[in-house]
Formats: structure tokens, C-alpha cells, sequence
């Protein structure tokens, strides 16, 4: 099973961003002014002072340090005006063309770097905004977000992915990231990764899959995992978004034992077929949309003839084999809508929904005769075959509720028991008579 998990490490931002020394910033003011006063004071009294005012650039260079871009027009706008100053109060040197010249290029150069320095400074601010903001997205994201690089080497890894796999991010970032997953996977990760580089056949990139993880106390555990690939540098970068399905699958599993144990209460355990409560239940509910709808509804009641003799003569095992078997060849000779159930001991019952009398009839036929085509071995392995009877009720809406329509079809059950069992019969208040099938 491939389990090329991309790093899950908790995101870790170099703060790369910022050039300049946070200790700076405090004295950034008092150095500028001091600055200031120097140069001015160069300008005014050496001639090596005068050579444009460019010293002044020095100024603004430094009040960028103060970590905020709101100083750097203000102290533009001084040392401009102490360009000014030495143009008018320093003595006189040089022709006056250069020292013009000389002074212009400095103003021209003290307001370039500014809006330079300004413009670096909100573009340092975006960035830093973006890498908080991601930051932000990374540490709060439900998944678990691990980023490895092309080596298979974790570059970071979330607050979620941290609490899922039980590391702390430095105990995971810089490391390979097959110390995520469990053996044997593990020594396949680095190769899968090689494959892809190689020939570009994607396994996990772009498509989900269940995978297994390895947590820090050794356990493993079921994740989904999907992979995206990025480039960063130069270099490619694979992030895998991590969620455990350990909850899921426990609750899945505990649908599952529910849904096991709600059904063998459902089920008669010898054959297999509905118990009686749920034949009941489903009734009353057949009983119910045949009186609102129209549709006709019919049912059978289904005894094994000499039943108790077959117990007798060839023990219980012999005896559950023929309820077992009896069980399947009605049920084979349902239909999706129809409800079976052992109704207790060897009788069977049949809800058929959308039946009327007459096709309730010849389903009764094609059932007898598949149970009286089945054929025993007895204990003293004699084949013998058993034959049953079965009594045939249609829903009366007008004078019918649940009860009184299974009572019908009971009455009917034992009509054909009392004339002489292995025959259909029709219920007792019913004038129309079903003649018996040939056979056995």
C-alpha cells in the first residue's frame, strides 16, 4: 500500500523578512538626530563638508531602522531643508555650478532612498502579513498540514498535526518524514518519492486515499491523506493534509456490531427468516398502506405436515435441518417486497403485498411443490420428503384489521389441516375452494 505522506510538521516561519537588528530600533531616533547635527555641522564648517550634502542620505538610511516607515518622509524633509541650510550658510567653495549640482544630487538621491526605503518597508509589512496569515490558516486548520521537500524531509508541520501523530514540531521538523509511518511502508516512502521525480507517475498527488499513520507511542492508526505538490525556490515541496479517521472507524465499527446484533434479534436464528415480532410489526404496516392505497395484500400461513413425527423418527438434528432448508426454499421463492417469518415451531408465515387472492394462490402452489420436491436423510440415512399445508387470505379493508386478517389465514391453515393437510386452502368465511395439488 503506497504511503507517500508529505511532511506534517508544525509550521515554523524564518523571519527572514526583517533586516534589521530589533535592538536598533529604540536608539534609531537619538543616532539620526546625532547624525544630523554631524553632517550639518561637517557642511558648515569643513569644505570637505560641502561636497553635495549627500553625508545627509546617512540620516534617512538610519531612521529606517526604527521600524516604521512614518520617520523616514519626516527626516527627508529635514535633511532637505539642511541641505538648504548649507547651501546658504556654509562658507563658500567650489564654483557655484557644482555646488548647485552637488546639493541638487543629494536631494535628489536623500528622497530616492526614501521612497526606496519606504516602498521596501511595505513590501517587508505584506510579507509579514502573508506569513502570519499563513501561519494563521496553518495553526488553526482542523487537518494536519505536513509540507516535506523532495528528500522526503519534513519542513513543517501544524498544531493539528502535531496533536494527531502525539509530536512536538521540533522533534519532527528537519527529519525524514517515514518516521510517520509504520513498517513496512516506512522503508518505501524515500523510493516512491524517487519514482515520481523520475517518471512522474502520481500514487497519491492530487488523489485521496486511507492510509495508515505511525503516532509517537507506537501505535497505528487509520488517516485519509491527500497530497498537493508545490514549488518553493527552485525546489518542489509536498503537502499532505492529514485527518484521522480512528473516530470514525470506531463508530463505524460500532454501526456495524449495532447493526449485527439489531438484526439477529430481527432473525429466527435456526432458519434465518423474520421472527414473529417483525412479521407483526410489518403487518400492521402492510395492513395500514393496503387501506389508504387501495392495493391488495394477501397472506399465507404455512405448516410442515407430521412435523413432530420427524423429530420422533429421526432426532432434532434431522428435524432443524428440514426447518432450516424448509426456511431457504420460501425465502428463494420471494420476492423483494414480500416479508418471511418463522411464525414458531413448523409454521412459516408470508406477507404478500400488492397480491390478491388468486395470486396469492399460485404463489402458494409454486411453494408447496419446492417444498415437497426437497428430500431428507433420516438417521438411518432413509430419504424421505415432507409435505406441508398452507392456508390463503386476502385483506378485507371493510371488516379486516391486522389481527382479524391473520386470524383468517389461520382458520384457513387448519381447514386444510382438518381436510386432510398437503393442500391449499382458502379461508373459512371464503366461498371460493382451492382444489389440492398432485403429489406426495
Amino acid at each position: 500500500m503506497e504511503t507517500s505522506l508529505p511532511a506534517v510538521t508544525r509550521y515554523r516561519g524564518i523571519n527572514a523578512l526583517s533586516l534589521r537588528p530589533k535592538f536598533v530600533a529604540p536608539m534609531a531616533p537619538m543616532a539620526a538626530t546625532a547624525v544630523l547635527l554631524a553632517v550639518l555641522s561637517t557642511d558648515l564648517l569643513l569644505p570637505v563638508g560641502a561636497a553635495g550634502g549627500v553625508p545627509y542620505v546617512l540620516a534617512v538610511v538610519i531612521v529606517w531602522f526604527n521600524r516604521s516607515p512614518k520617520w523616514i518622509f519626516p527626516f527627508a524633509v529635514i535633511t532637505s531643508v539642511l541641505v538648504f541650510m548649507g547651501y546658504f550658510f556654509s562658507p563658500a567653495r567650489g564654483s557655484l555650478e557644482m555646488e548647485i549640482s552637488h546639493r541638487a544630487l543629494a536631494l535628489f538621491v536623500i528622497w530616492g532612498v526614501s521612497a526606496l526605503l519606504v516602498n521596501v518597508e511595505k513590501t517587508q509589512e505584506t510579507l509579514r502579513d502573508r506569513e502570519e496569515f499563513q501561519r494563521s490558516i496553518m495553526d488553526n486548520a482542523v487537518a494536519g498540514i505536513v509540507t516535506i521537500d523532495e528528500g522526503g524531509i519534513v519542513r513543517s508541520f501544524n498544531a493539528s498535526a502535531s496533536t494527531i501523530f502525539g509530536y512536538n514540531p521540533d522533534e519532527v521538523i528537519g527529519r525524514n518524514v517515514s518516521m510517520l509511518i509504520p513498517a513496512p511502508f516506512a522503508d518505501k516512502h524515500d523510493a516512491h518519492i524517487a519514482n515520481y521525480l523520475r517518471t512522474g507517475e502520481k500514487k497519491v498527488i492530487g488523489i485521496g486515499r486511507e492510509v495508515v499513520g505511525l503516532r509517537k507511542n507506537g501505535k497505528v492508526f487509520p488517516l485519509e491523506l491527500s497530497v498537493s505538490e508545490t514549488h518553493s525556490a527552485g525546489q518542489r515541496m509536498f503537502t499532505g493534509f492529514v485527518h484521522d479517521l480512528t473516530e470514525r472507524k470506531q463508530a463505524e465499527e460500532v454501526r456495524s456490531h449495532a447493526d449485527i446484533l439489531e438484526e439477529m434479534v430481527r432473525r429466527d436464528g435456526l432458519t434465518g427468516l423474520f421472527n414473529r415480532q417483525v412479521l407483526l410489526d410489518a403487518l400492521e404496516r402492510e395492513v395500514e398502506r393496503s387501506r389508504r392505497y387501495g392495493f391488495p395484500l394477501s397472506i399465507h400461513m404455512i405448516d410442515l405436515d407430521h412435523f413432530k413425527r420427524v423429530n420422533d423418527t429421526h432426532g432434532h438434528i434431522v428435524g432443524d435441518d428440514v426447518l432450516a432448508r424448509s426456511g431457504r426454499v420460501i425465502q428463494s421463492a420471494m420476492r423483494a417486497s414480500d416479508v418471511t417469518a418463522r411464525y414458531g415451531g413448523e409454521e412459516f408465515c408470508i406477507i404478500l403485498p400488492q397480491t390478491d387472492f388468486r395470486g396469492a394462490v399460485t404463489f402458494a402452489e409454486r411453494v408447496h411443490r419446492q417444498i415437497t420436491a426437497e428430500v431428507y436423510s433420516g438417521s438411518d440415512n432413509e430419504e424421505f420428503r415432507i409435505t406441508c399445508s398452507i392456508g390463503v387470505a386476502e385483506f378485507d379493508p371493510e371488516s379486516d384489521d391486522a389481527t382479524s386478517f391473520l386470524d383468517r389465514a389461520d382458520q384457513a391453515l387448519y381447514q386444510a389441516k382438518n381436510s386432510g393437510r398437503n393442500r391449499i386452502c382458502p379461508p373459512v368465511t371464503s366461498e371460493r375452494q382451492v382444489a389440492p395439488p398432485s403429489g406426495p
